[in-house]
């Protein structure tokens, strides 16, 4: 059981949270859940790190310790190109859930090819409408009814099951959108990776309460699998970005916000020998142990 002190966005809340952590499932969840009514006051009023400061006093170094990163770095690509190639050739369109503004649509867009949104942001939505593609309001676990079952040949959801209520239920109503051969494509934070087991409460891709769901590799492969669908791959993203300023700087003001909370159980780990630390245990480490993000593709069979 990992206990978090709170919300680092949102401190005068009050709150403090447990992740229930099952080693056999390698699959945690957060204590208490909430209805899934409750998640959008979690998402209102996102606070934006603007002007984020140097992480490091001594730049040369961390731009030397930075370029073994990327050096090291066999990640998946992201991009639309990676998408395009896993479309089958006969459906009808491309959904992409968490939208987010619709830049993956404007891209699906200049390629001709049909491509939705689904996002529960307002803002978002409209910054969609100025690009001059459809973003629908809903979520993965409410996919507006226009949707038709069978209809859609790829869903793309990145960054989206840590935050849905019952991510089992939402997967099994997305398989059946899918046409037959039709591709999901879903990517998590990895909670198996080294990075999440040295920043614990404080590692940035943990943000509760936001995220509920905390997968490894094996989780989510059972999940995919559970819901009726076929792996055909897995991929991994998100090796340099761990010691990016930005990466770091989020991870020290979680730190701070959780001293200021009281909490007296944790430590900073995002100085350069901690750093130097994670490409030590991780420049030839297995991809699950490795990169912060895992990637399932899977099919409709």
């Amino acid at each position: 059981m990992l206990r978090i002190p709170g919300d680092w966005r949102r401190p005068d809340l009050g709150e403090s949270y447990a992740l229930a952590w099952h080693e056999d499932l390698g699959y945690g969840e957060l204590l208490p859940r909430p209805e899934r009514a409750e998640m959008a006051r979690f998402h209102e009023s996102r606070e934006q790190l603007c002007g984020v400061a140097r992480t490091d006093r001594d730049p040369w170094r961390w731009r030397l310790l930075r370029f073994c990163f990327r050096l090291l770095d066999r990640g998946a690509p992201g991009g639309v190109d990676y998408f395009t190639r896993l479309l089958p050739k006969r459906g009808g369109l491309v959904l992409d859930i968490g939208s987010r503004g619709g830049r993956l649509l404007a891209a699906f867009a200049a390629r001709g090819i049909w491509a939705i949104g689904v996002e529960p942001d307002a803002t978002a939505r409209a910054v969609a409408a100025r690009r001059g593609v459809t973003e629908l309001e809903g979520t993965a676990e409410d996919i507006p009814g226009i949707i038709l079952d069978g209809s859609v040949r790829l869903i793309n959801l990145t960054h989206v099951l840590e935050h849905c209520v019952e991510p089992a239920a939402a997967l099994v109503a997305l398989r059946d959108k899918l046409c037959v051969g039709g591709a999901l494509v879903i990517e998590v934070p990895n909670n198996q990776c080294v990075g999440a087991r040295q920043q614990e409460a404080c590692w940035r891709f943990l943000d509760v309460p936001r995220h509920l769901n905390f997968f490894t590799t094996s989780s989510l492969t059972r999940m995919v699998e559970e819901a009726g669908m076929v792996v055909e791959r897995i991929d991994y993203r998100g090796y340099g970005r761990q010691v990016t300023p930005e990466w770091l700087a989020i991870q020290r003001r979680i730190y701070h916000t959780f001293v200021e909370m009281g909490a007296t159980d944790i430590r900073d780990r995002n100085g350069f020998l901690d750093a130097v630390a994670l490409l030590l245990r991780t420049a030839f480490a297995a991809p699950g142990r490795k990169y912060d993000s895992v990637r399932v593709v899977a099919r409709r069979s």
